[in-house]
Parts: C-alpha cells; structure tokens; sequence
C-alpha cells in the first residue's frame, strides 16, 4: 500500500513538473501563474459564497470570505506551532 501511494505521488509530482516547465517554455512567470490561481480561488470562492447565499450583498460576501481566510489562518497556526 505505502508503495503504491508513494508512486502515485511520485507521477503526480512528476507530471506537475513537466506541466510547470512547459509554462515556462512558453514564456509564462511562475508569478504570474501564482496570481492566476489566487484570482481564480478567489472568484471560485465568491461564487461559492454567492450560490450559498444569493441575497448577501458584495460587502456580507466580503466579509464572508474575510471570516473564512481567518479560520483558515487559525488552523493553519495551530497546526504549526505543534
């Protein structure tokens, strides 16, 4: 089992990688990936949050997403300082 998953892993990793260098083959900065992906969990989480609560203002979404970043942060702490 550990050795299955262990070379799952391994594809994976290998495949991100190959994915990773033909990006930048084209000319794409892993800066500019970075900020594609944030933009796009953020507008993915908006719309989550719209969907859940579809009378809520942009503010009350703001402040949704804000409260949830929080939690996230939390969590993450706590599990570091373990």
């Amino acid at each position: 089992m550990q050795n299955t998953l262990f070379n799952r892993r391994k594809k994976k990793f290998q495949r991100e990688e190959e994915h990773f260098n033909y990006l930048l083959a084209k000319g794409i900065h892993p800066v500019e990936m970075a900020d594609r992906l944030i933009h796009f969990m953020l507008d993915v989480m908006r719309t989550g949050f719209k969907n859940q609560y579809p009378n809520a203002t942009d503010e009350e979404i703001d402040s949704m997403m804000r409260e949830q970043f929080e939690v996230y942060d939390r969590l993450k702490r706590k599990y570091r300082s373990k």
